[in-house]
């Protein structure tokens, strides 16, 4: 725990908005967000909530193209894009009642 806390002071990072929830209803009210390559707990988290279906989570590429993440390493030096899984239709877009 005391590494976790270095960390937030070391990185600027609040607690609060690397919570699972804030980073859910950043996505949620966006629709797609951009996680940098320095905010690793922000990418662990992000990472983990990929892993359990609730949010859609691609590398991007230096061309502008999105891939699956890679596997083991948060850290691969390239912004991730993370969005809102697909319900009906594609990643990121409003679903039928207009929620994004």
């Amino acid at each position: 725990m005391d590494e976790l806390a270095a960390l937030r002071r070391r990185r600027g990072l609040s607690a609060s908005g690397t919570h699972p929830r804030h980073i859910m209803d950043a996505v949620y009210t966006a629709g797609t967000i951009a996680i940098s390559p320095d905010e690793t707990l922000a990418r662990i988290v992000v990472r983990q909530l990929h892993r359990m279906g609730l949010l859609l989570a691609e590398e991007i590429q230096p061309d502008g193209t999105l891939r699956p993440l890679p596997g083991g390493h948060v850290n691969s030096g390239r912004p991730w894009r993370v969005s809102r899984p697909a319900i009906d239709g594609e990643a990121g877009r409003p679903d039928a009642f207009g929620m994004a």
